[in-house]
């Protein structure tokens, strides 16, 4: 039989919760560091905990006596509206006209966002981000698979990997819908256990939000976690490390259908790698699919190139099997590229054009079956497309959810105008 050995990193809060002032007197911050045993699977004998500690949960409570999220948690939102929200992303070209109807400043330094999941109504928002304490080296990117090219991604004057990591801290930041900050909980790697500090795009499913913790440069290594957030402050979130990756995942997403597929997105999305997460046999139909536990690291089961280069991904949701592709699994994406015109002037060569899209994508193939671009840029001047996104249904409308800027950030709400026509 096959289990999956997994450690999972919990704890409770103990005491009482101070809230936050802005004088960043960081009242009621507490640390969660038990270990508990776990696996994928809820049901059956547990395998004995695997004492890896990938990372420690600091929490910081600054509203008192509200609930962390919605109680009970709510379905995921793009799952649950997949067919409208298919249908009208289909109805988009690019001459669509888009209609702001939302716009919510979120309070405090939101640091540099990269996942977004908006949950219920409305009632909160869940924000991964990453805040950088030291430079890291920038690096030339490649379009091809770890297959294809050579495993260390390289930079003028050097070797990526052994140019420095940086640092930083990866923060999953928790908004009511006015805006107001509810809660901050930051990842916190051992010592000497550090260099994976970069959180990605992350996905909700119902239960778990999953997130990738990874090096901030490409050819490198992350460890994917799912996170089991609790609805109530007096219960510590749980962080379960699922699998730990040679390569970059800077976005995951998690096919609930029941192949229980995990989708993670390379340095900007150029390629996808995934991972069955329950492997039945018809001789065994209660076996589980095993991982090796990390640190060690697990080959995906299969590694696809991306072929389109419209943008580069920096947030995935999944929507589920779409009616109209063959019950092919399907995940809306957003992201940016930067073009650069070699015509131009410029140090490096030439001016740069930013682009921003979303694409509706197969995610066994990553072809894009429907793409759009988008130009709405921020007050700030950022494209909506810089960092994550969300996708609802509200009132029957399909509404996309934008948060691009840096450490000062608003959430931007978005709705096509489509006629019925259409």
């Amino acid at each position: 039989m096959n289990l999956f050995p997994i450690a999972a990193l919990a704890g409770r809060l103990g005491g009482a919760l101070g809230v936050a002032r802005e004088q960043h007197v960081l009242a009621g911050s507490t640390r969660g560091n038990a270990l508990l045993p776990s696996r994928l699977s809820p049901t059956g004998p547990a395998h004995p905990p695997q004492q890896y500690p990938v990372v420690d949960v600091n929490i910081t409570i600054h509203q008192t006596n509200v609930s962390l999220l919605p109680s009970p948690l709510p379905p995921a939102g793009p799952a649950s509206h997949a067919d409208e929200i298919i249908d009208q992303f289909l109805r988009l070209t690019r001459s669509t006209s888009w209609k702001l109807v939302e716009k919510v400043p979120f309070e405090g330094d939101t640091f540099e966002p990269e996942g977004l999941v908006r949950f219920g109504n409305g009632e909160r928002y869940l924000v991964s981000a990453g805040e950088w304490t030291a430079p890291r080296p920038r690096c030339a990117v490649s379009t091809q698979t770890p297959q294809e090219a050579p495993r260390k991604a390289t930079e003028v004057g050097g070797n990526c990997m052994s140019a420095g990591a940086g640092a930083g801290i990866p923060h999953l930041l928790v908004f009511d819908r006015q805006g107001a900050r509810v809660a901050d909980m930051t990842l916190v790697h051992p010592p000497g256990e550090d260099a994976e500090y970069h959180p990605g795009g992350i996905d909700y499913d119902g239960t778990y939000v999953w997130l990738p913790l990874a090096q901030y440069r490409p050819a490198s290594t992350a460890t994917v976690l799912r996170l089991r957030v609790k609805t109530s402050q007096d219960e510590f979130p749980q962080v379960e490390p699922v699998l730990r990756v040679e390569e970059h995942i800077g976005a995951v997403a998690h096919d609930t259908s029941a192949d229980q597929k995990l989708l993670g997105l390379t340095w900007g999305g150029r390629a996808a790698l995934s991972w069955r997460l329950q492997r039945r046999r018809w001789w065994c139909p209660w076996c589980r699919r095993a991982f090796s536990p990390p640190p060690v690291f697990t080959r995906p089961d299969r590694t696809v190139r991306n072929p389109s280069h419209f943008v580069d991904y920096q947030d995935c949701k999944f929507l589920g099997r779409s009616w109209r592709h063959g019950l092919r699994p399907v995940m809306l994406c957003s992201g940016i590229a930067s073009l650069e015109d070699m015509n131009g002037g410029g140090e490096d060569g030439g001016t740069k054009t930013e682009i921003g899209g979303v694409a509706l994508v197969d995610m066994e193939s990553m072809i894009p079956l429907w793409e759009v671009p988008l130009t709405m840029r921020t007050d700030r001047g950022a494209l909506m497309t810089k960092n994550p996104m969300d996708v609802a249904v509200v009132n029957a409308r399909m509404r996309l959810y934008f948060l691009p800027d840096e450490r000062n950030s608003t959430l931007y709400g978005y709705e096509p105008v489509l006629e019925r026509s259409e």
